[in-house]
């Protein structure tokens, strides 16, 4: 191998014995080669290969027959760039000389196959290449497969009368009346907030009273957040509106009890603390500052991720909050949990938000235009003889399904918890962005659920789970509950508007609590993260497909029941 250093342009040249040539930008000393070549201490030495791949080094450096420059020592500074030049004569250097000499060139040395997990290599990016493309070829023949058998079925339209403000069918007036209840919530605190704050009477009468009071205003939040939750879903029951619409409803409804839910607890709390105080009369004790506690309740990793100032604007303190203004904020922008002070930002950024707007959009028509022209045509032929096919010719189709509707659910994740949520957030300057997690890469199932939907799990943790911890309750117990809370409100979303009401949504996800002890157990036994991460794949592959199967039946079966009904009361 030979090497220079040219003075003055601070470059370092070599060629290896099967003629690859290269050059090496940087401050360096005589580099150290092959025995009886000295080197600096400072000599800087790249670990590459000649496409130019590798880590920054300093040491020993050694250029072998394949043209790898190998290291044994620390990361440098002082290596701006590695060009490799290919088979051109460089100036004063003696080009190589064919036939002579090549059968004492060494052709081995010890080395892994590139395939080993001990030889460091890892470009796959070939293998990634290719499986896009069978990814690619996969669809499109599943695509033309299609249109082959049902030709056009997509239909825009229904949905987008859906939309139309006219006329005013029981869902848009039940999905309207939502903010009565926020209304009803936010004064029903401001007079719990004004009781509070009149401070205790020494009088056993004027005492009594005063309970009474709070117990009323306590129980009429309690009526209040049972009825946005009740009243919308008996409404959509009662009177069979349309499927699409009623889902909107009833989402929004569990959404604005939980929000309610949000907002009278983190009152309630302030609201403790303004009548614990032992002078009511003095302003700076009315005024809790809720700097330190809206810190101190928050997780540590929230804290430090969290800004700490609402980008110019003064801190709100209890029971100044208690506004019109504000509760419709928090009922407006992508979150759960109520604070007095919202990270806000600066400014709108309009570009950002003709982005979010597109993609939305876009993402919400195709998905419409998938599930009418793929998975509804799949549905109709499994149910056709699913009660004749066997349960091999079943499960085939059940995995046919489970590839349109993986890309339909992953398609609106991205829509609604990506393009939505920032959408809202970007328009209301809102400064927490963080509505998801890494779920792909789950482990175990308790990590996708905690990352899958950051504003419910905040919300979990801190209306159920930490207040069932707080009162003593074991951690697992605590956990389940949860659990069992968030399946019944799955329950309450899907079926409500299918009008079908046979515990199958809370039952495909409760059972995620043994599957959770499985994958923990799968971690703990391997010590990988790979075999966690497939099982939670599995699930929601073939998961879902059979809670769509399992509905679509139920639903069937149901729309028979009625034609025979009508049929007998005609006869």
């Amino acid at each position: 191998m030979a090497l220079r250093s040219r003075a003055g342009a601070k470059a370092l040249r070599g060629s290896s014995p099967s003629g690859g040539l290269w050059e090496l930008s940087g401050t360096a000393s005589s580099p150290a080669g092959p025995p009886g070549i000295t080197r600096s201490p400072t000599t800087p030495v790249v670990d590459r290969t000649t496409e130019g791949l590798g880590r920054l080094r300093r040491g020993t450096l050694r250029h072998s027959a394949n043209d790898v420059l190998t290291h044994t020592d620390t990361a440098p500074s002082s290596i701006s760039k590695l060009r490799f030049i290919g088979m051109e004569a460089l100036p004063h250097a003696p080009p190589d000389k064919f036939g002579e000499k090549d059968m004492e060139l060494r052709a081995h040395g010890m080395r892994e196959s590139l395939l080993h997990s001990k030889s460091g290599f890892s470009n796959f990016r070939g293998f990634l290449n290719l499986a896009m493309l069978c990814l690619f070829v996969s669809s499109f023949r599943l695509v033309a497969e299609n249109f082959g058998q049902h030709g056009i079925l997509a239909d825009i339209y229904p949905f987008v009368r859906a939309f139309h403000p006219m006329p005013l069918t029981v869902n848009r007036l039940t999905f309207m009346s939502l903010w009565l209840y926020v209304i009803a919530a936010n004064l029903i605190e401001r007079a719990a907030a004004a009781l509070a704050s009149s401070g205790s009477s020494s009088g056993g009468k004027d005492q009594f009273k005063r309970v009474a009071a709070e117990m009323l205003l306590d129980g009429l939040h309690i009526v209040n957040i049972m009825s946005s939750l009740i009243v919308p879903c008996v409404i959509v029951t009662v009177y069979e509106t349309p499927m699409f619409g009623a889902f909107l409803t009833v989402f929004q409804a569990v959404v604005t009890w939980m929000k309610i839910i949000s907002y009278v607890a983190v009152n309630q709390h302030y609201r403790s603390k303004l009548a614990a105080t032992s002078h009511p009369s003095d302003p700076a004790a009315k005024a809790v500052s809720t700097k330190d506690d809206t810190t101190a309740a928050k997780p540590r990793h929230e804290r430090r991720d969290s800004p700490t100032s609402t980008e110019g604007r003064s801190s709100v303190t209890y029971p100044n909050n208690l506004t019109l203004g504000d509760i419709f904020y928090f009922l407006a922008v992508p979150t759960l949990c109520y604070e007095l002070n919202f990270p806000r930002t600066p400014r709108i950024r309009v570009r950002f938000v003709m982005r979010r707007l597109v993609e939305f959009v876009t993402l919400l028509v195709t998905v419409i235009l998938l599930i009418q022209q793929w998975v509804a045509p799949l549905v109709a032929i499994t149910l056709r003889d699913a009660d004749e096919v066997s349960l091999f010719v079943l499960f085939s189709r059940i995995l046919k399904i489970a590839i349109p509707n993986n890309l339909i659910w992953l398609i609106v994740f991205y829509m609604y918890f990506h393009s939505f949520t920032n959408l809202c957030a970007e328009l209301l300057r809102f400064g927490d962005r963080q509505f998801y997690r890494d779920w792909w890469n789950a482990h175990n199932v308790g990590y996708f659920w905690r990352a899958w939907n950051i504003p419910v799990h905040k919300w979990m943790q801190r209306h159920v789970y930490r207040p069932l911890r707080a009162m003593g309750c074991p951690r697992t117990t605590a956990i389940t509950i949860v659990f069992a809370l968030s399946a019944a409100l799955h329950e309450v979303v899907i079926s409500t508007p299918v009008g079908i009401f046979k515990g199958i949504a809370f039952a495909g996800m409760f059972i995620y609590v043994p599957l959770a002890t499985v994958t923990d157990i799968l971690f703990q036994q391997t010590g990988s993260k790979t075999w966690g991460n497939v099982v939670v794949w599995c699930s929601l592959l073939i998961g879902q497909p059979i809670g769509i199967i399992l509905y679509a039946k139920e639903f069937q079966r149901a729309a028979a029941e009625m034609v025979l009904l009508s049929t007998d009361s005609s006869v």
